[in-house]
C-alpha cells in the first residue's frame, strides 16, 4: 500500500507513472468496528496531488525500482552479505562476503550456501538498510528499543471478484486490527493481527513463514480459522472469498533503533525502526525518509558537516515515537473517561498515510469522533 506522501516521492524519482500501470487506485477506506460499519473515509479532498493509495504486488514494486537502478549503470549484488566493520581514521572498512551455493554430500546430495570470497570496501558512509535482525547494528552494539508490544501478524491471499469496489477495509476489534486490500490481477489480501506469537529468529536470512503443506500444526492459519477471524472481524467480505491461494504468519515486534546516524553509520527501514504492518507505517515512511538521507548525504560528503544527516535521524525518530505513542494515548483516553469502542489514535496507527495527509485526517477524524485526544504529528 502506496501512500500519497510516497507516490509524491517515487513521481520526484521519475518512476509513478510505471508504479501506477501496475496499481490498483484505492480512493476510500471503510472502517468497521467490532463487525459493524464505523465510517467511511473518502480520500479525494487529502492534501496531495495524489489523493488515493496505490495497491501494487512487492514483487512489481521491487522490479520497477532494480530496473531504475540498472538503467542508471549500477547493479544489485545478489547473495552478498556484511561480515565485519571496522572504523578507520578517515572512514570505514566494510568486509563484504560473497555467497556461492554448492552441492554437497555423497549418499545424500544436499545444497549449501558457503563463502567464495571476501571483498573489501573503505566507505566514507554506510547506509545500513538490512533489517529487523541488522547485523550492522549489533555489531555496532547499538541497542534496539521495544517502544511497543510484539504481536504476530497473519496474512491470507484469496482469489476475488475482480470488479468489485476498490476500497480498503480496516476493521477494530478486541482481538486486535485487520485489513482487507484489494491486488491487481484478482487477488486479494487479509491481514489480521493476531496475540499467537511466533518467536523471532536470530536467523541472518530473512525468514518467511508460509505454510501450505502440514497446515494441521498451525491452527491459526486453518480456513476455519480464516473464515472465523473474517466473520467477527471484517463480515462485509464474508461471501466473496473464493479461494485461498498463500497464507503466512510472520511476528512483529514494534522497535527504535537508540541512534539512527552512528559516526559514518546510518540506519534505515527496519534496521532503524520496525511495527505497524497494517499501515504499512515502515515502506511508506522508508521511502521518502531514504530519500532525505540521500539528499542529506550528498552534502556530508561534500563538506565534511553532518548537521543535516543529524536532523534527518532526529526526524526519524519523532516521527516512530509519535506512531508508537499512539496506543498509549488511546489507552489513556479510554481509561480516563470510561469510554469504549474504536479510539481514533489507533486508526490513525492503522492507515496508510503519513505526514500531512496523516494530520489531515487527524484533524478530520477529531471532529467527526468528538476528541480532542489526537496525536496529529
Amino acid at each position: 500500500l502506496l501512500s500519497p506522501e510516497t507516490l509524491e516521492f517515487l513521481n520526484d524519482l521519475g518512476i509513478l507513472d510505471e508504479v501506477l500501470a501496475k496499481s490498483i487506485r484505492l480512493h476510500a477506506v471503510q472502517l468497521f468496528d467490532g463487525g459493524s460499519r464505523l465510517a467511511n473515509l473518502s480520500l479525494g479532498e487529502l492534501p496531495s496531488p495524489f489523493p488515493f493509495i496505490a495497491s501494487i504486488p512487492q514483487m512489481d514494486l521491487e522490479g520497477i525500482l532494480l530496473e531504475c537502478i540498472e538503467q542508471s549503470g549500477k547493479k544489485v549484488l545478489w547473495n552478498h552479505r556484511i561480515a565485519s566493520v571496522q572504523r578507520l581514521q578517515e572512514g570505514l572498512c566494510v568486509e563484504v562476503d560473497r555467497i556461492g551455493e554448492h552441492m554437497m554430500g555423497y549418499a545424500v546430495m544436499h545444497e549449501e550456501k558457503l563463502v567464495d570470497a571476501t571483498l573489501k570496501y573503505f566507505p566514507k558512509v554506510l547506509l545500513a538498510a538490512d533489517g529487523f535482525h541488522s547485523l550492522i547494528r549489533r555489531l555496532e552494539k547499538v541497542e534496539y528499543e521495544q517502544v511497543g508490544d510484539d504481536f504476530g501478524s497473519l496474512l491470507f491471499e484469496v482469489r476475488r471478484n475482480p470488479r468489485e469496489d476498490h476500497v480498503l477495509k480496516l476493521g477494530f476489534s478486541n482481538e486486535g486490527c485487520s485489513a482487507y486490500v484489494p491486488l491487481p490481477h484478482g487477488v486479494g489480501r487479509f491481514g489480521f493481527t493476531s496475540n499467537i506469537l511466533d518467536d523471532f529468529s536470530a536467523d541472518r536470512d530473512k525468514a518467511h513463514r508460509i505454510y501450505d503443506d502440514d497446515l494441521h500444526k498451525f491452527p491459526e492459519l486453518s480456513e476455519s480459522h480464516f473464515h472465523h477471524m473474517v466473520e467477527q472481524r471484517l463480515p462485509s467480505q464474508c461471501g466473496r472469498i473464493k479461494e485461498i491461494t498463500w497464507r503466512t504468519s510472520v511476528p512483529f515486534g514494534v522497535r527504535l533503533s537508540e541512534t539512527i546516524w552512528n559516526n559514518g553509520i546510518f540506519f534505515l527501514g527496519d534496521a532503524a525502526r520496525s511495527g505497524f504492518p497494517i499501515g504499512a507505517k515502515s515502506l511508506n515512511l522508508g521511502l521518502p525518509e531514504a530519500g532525505a538521507a540521500v539528499n542529506a548525504l550528498a552534502g556530508y560528503l561534500e563538506t565534511g558537516d553532518d548537521t543535516e544527516l543529524v536532523n534527518v535521524a532526529d526526524d526519524i525518530r519523532m516521527e516512530w515515537e509519535d506512531l508508537s505513542s499512539l496506543v498509549y494515548f488511546a489507552s489513556e483516553r479510554l481509561d480516563g473517561a470510561g469510554e469504549t469502542g474504536v479510539d481514533p489514535n489507533i486508526i490513525l496507527q492503522a492507515l496508510p498515510l503519513t505526514g500531512k495527509d496523516l494530520e489531515y485526517v487527524a484533524n478530520r477524524l477529531s471532529q467527526v469522533m468528538r476528541t480532542d485526544f489526537l496525536v496529529t504529528n
